[in-house]
């Protein structure tokens, strides 16, 4: 088809777009206003759900004839435990197998929690890795030293 012919065809099918929007618009001219209609809100469709009532709950293992002789023996429990011990951080290991889809990113962020550390990955390794875009499956990386997870578990 030669390029004349295309603008043709565009022209027309521009045209006949024109016209259809056109006559819509005229045919909704045509039709009668719709009477206004009240300002009353709709009803809703659905009942709104009542509002559950939260009752304590006794520990497992007791048996409770009045909740509200079994406050006081809860409360006592509660006093009884000791605070819980602080967690430590869990220390990364010193030596990573390389797994099938693993990336010096994906180590970094499955080990430290976090992406940038990457680039020490590859430093502690460059004798073994010879390109950062692609990791040999089985090979043990050493983990470097990284500030904030080992010292933090100190």
């Amino acid at each position: 088809m030669t390029t004349l012919l295309k603008i043709g065809i565009a022209v027309a099918c521009l045209l006949g777009v024109a016209g259809l929007m056109a006559w819509d618009q005229w045919r909704l001219k045509q039709q009668p206003e719709a009477p206004p209609t009240t300002t009353m809100a709709p009803a809703p469709l659905i009942a709104p759900l009542p509002t559950p009532v939260l009752q304590p709950v006794a520990p497992v293992g007791t048996t409770v004839i009045c909740p509200e002789v079994a406050a006081p023996a809860v409360a006592e429990k509660k006093a009884e435990t000791s605070a819980p011990a602080p967690i430590k951080p869990i220390e990364p290991p010193k030596v990573y197998t390389v797994v099938q889809g693993d990336t010096l990113y994906g180590i970094s962020v499955k080990l430290f929690g976090t992406p940038r550390h990457y680039e020490r990955i590859y430093e502690a390794n460059k004798d073994r890795i010879k390109d950062p875009g692609t990791l040999q499956i089985g090979i043990n990386l050493r983990m470097p030293e990284v500030p904030g997870t080992a010292k933090a578990a100190e």
